[in-house]
């Protein structure tokens, strides 16, 4: 673990090992930590993959101070148990999958293998970003990593669930993208009218359960009409 300064109020704490579970569970941690322990000093924790970057009052702390205080927290944790479970639902009509030949064809596996796998995982959001609402989430199973494309798409469309590396997220709102769209999520995943505009938080956990197009007309007419239960999708 390293810790850089990063301007007059802020300091920048990277973890070696990239996307891991293991720097997700010090990272959470030591952002409850470091909250619990200066409480309102504390103006923002950003995480990412492996690092994270801490926001502080520099009139009531510094660097050094933040700095000596890490080094005596326990790093070796499991916090993973107190992360949200969400149900998210998603259509892989191939209508929505716009690149599902290209993932074939790298994966070398039939598109139902590759859902299988893609299924059986509980992906982690690691850090929220790019987007408003954008999660990133991990891992795929290494079998199906497939690289972004060579030229971004100008506009991909809301709700896409979309793939590269072992990455795995859902486009929040109509943007620019480089990702393999795979599928398509029928909810609004942000909503800046909503209370809680961003679906999704850093560190919570994601199982994606497959619907057919049918279903996937019937829960976008829900969330038009704004009839939509979100809570149904918290597990825990």
């Amino acid at each position: 673990m390293k810790i850089h300064s990063y301007g007059s109020n802020a300091l920048l704490i990277q973890f070696d090992g990239g996307i891991s579970a293991e720097n997700l569970s010090t990272i959470k941690h030591i952002s409850k930590q470091l909250k619990q322990h200066f409480h309102d000093h504390i103006i923002d924790l950003i995480p990412s993959y492996d690092s994270m970057l801490v926001r502080y009052d520099s009139d009531e702390l510094s660097n050094e101070e933040i700095g000596n205080y890490i080094d005596t927290i326990d790093h070796i944790v499991d916090v993973q148990a107190n992360s949200r479970i969400l149900e998210v639902p998603i259509c892989f009509h191939s209508s929505f999958a716009l690149d599902q030949n290209r993932v074939v064809e790298h994966c070398n596996k039939p598109i139902e293998d590759i859902k299988r796998l893609l299924l059986k995982k509980t992906y982690q959001v690691h850090m929220m970003g790019f987007l408003p609402g954008f999660a990133f989430m991990a891992s795929l199973d290494d079998s199906i990593y497939c690289p972004r494309l060579s030229s971004p798409r100008k506009a991909v469309p809301a709700g896409s669930l979309a793939i590269t590396g072992e990455q795995i997220a859902i486009y929040p709102v109509n943007s620019p993208g480089g990702w393999n769209i795979i599928g398509h999520c029928p909810i609004k995943v942000f909503d800046a009218y909503r209370k809680e505009s961003s679906l999704f938080r850093a560190y919570d956990k994601i199982n994606y359960k497959p619907i057919t197009l049918e279903e996937h007309h019937q829960i976008s007419s829900q969330v038009t009409r704004q009839q939509y239960d979100y809570n149904q999708l918290i597990r825990s």
